[in-house]
């Protein structure tokens, strides 16, 4: 069941006062930000997140702004072979099928941002519209807290 902004926001606790956050049915965030928001001069921008997990961007100012999964997944087809042990302890490679088409990936959308995993940005190459987070902040135990950018890939 989708929540609504304000559901979202006290939970979260803050989302960002620069920016005008519209939560809509698929869980995408529409961001209204004039200032930093500048990729090739985009001013509306819709952020859609394709993995599986809330993506937190930590931004220049310390606020957090959050991205929640949308309930849809994109990714890669892939299967995985044993291909020894150590110990007790088997070790498994994992084959991605580069070859064949992303799952749940939508067709590309006008103003619309696509939030994928790396593998999938990675089959995707020729796709403008696919960013992953990049700059990857982390707490004084080590575990991923935010992302401090977005990143394409080539």
């Amino acid at each position: 069941m989708a929540k609504s902004i304000e559901e979202y926001k006290r939970f979260y606790r803050f989302l960002p006062k620069s920016f005008s956050s519209i939560l809509d049915d698929n869980k995408a965030i529409f961001l209204t930000r004039k200032e930093e928001i500048n990729m090739n001069t985009f001013k509306n921008v819709i952020l859609k997140n394709l993995t599986p997990n809330d993506v937190n961007f930590i931004l220049p100012d310390g606020e957090i702004l959050i991205i929640p999964a949308s309930g849809v997944v994109a990714r890669v087809d892939s299967h995985v072979e044993q291909i020894g042990h150590i110990g007790a302890i088997p070790v498994i490679n994992t084959v991605f099928e580069l070859d064949s088409d992303v799952i749940d990936l939508p067709d590309p959308q006008d103003g619309v941002i696509f939030i994928t995993s790396m593998s999938v940005a990675q089959v995707v190459t020729d796709r403008t519209d696919i960013l992953v987070p990049a700059d990857l902040r982390r707490d004084d135990a080590g575990r991923i807290i935010g992302a401090g950018a977005l990143q394409r890939i080539d």
